[in-house]
């Protein structure tokens, strides 16, 4: 299905901009302060959540429905996973995502930047 393919890429790459690149720059909350806003964090965690489970069920040019985008899924698990953190955060509730996960957010942020330049360039390649 090709706009849950769009939609991973842009949830894929707009998680991996916003964790290597705005966060790393402490003038990004005073430019873009609804980066930080809660719903902000809800909505595109289900985005990427949605498009995750979508990428594992129908994947696209693949002959193995389970291994055909797992780069793209997992990185949008993880992705989901981190903006449900940052959600949990804003609105001063505990977090049921584990620190280590949260404690390597950019690295996964680099991961899930590069799955989406990847998928996008070699959409039909198996295990991408």
């Amino acid at each position: 299905m090709l706009p849950f393919y769009f939609l991973s890429v842009a949830t894929n790459a707009a998680i991996g901009f916003i964790l290597t690149v705005l966060d790393s720059q402490e003038e990004s909350a005073h430019d873009c302060p609804f980066l930080y806003d809660a719903t902000f964090s809800l909505v595109l965690a289900l985005l990427s959540g949605i498009a995750a489970v979508c990428k594992c069920v129908n994947p696209i040019g693949a002959q193995l429905p389970v291994l055909g985008d797992l780069i793209p899924t997992l990185a949008g698990g993880t992705g989901c996973a981190l903006f449900l953190h940052r959600y949990c955060v804003a609105l001063s509730k505990p977090s049921p995502i584990p620190r280590t996960l949260v404690q390597y957010a950019k690295p996964l942020g680099l991961f899930s930047l590069a799955a989406s330049i990847l998928h996008l360039l070699f959409a039909p390649t198996l295990f991408l």
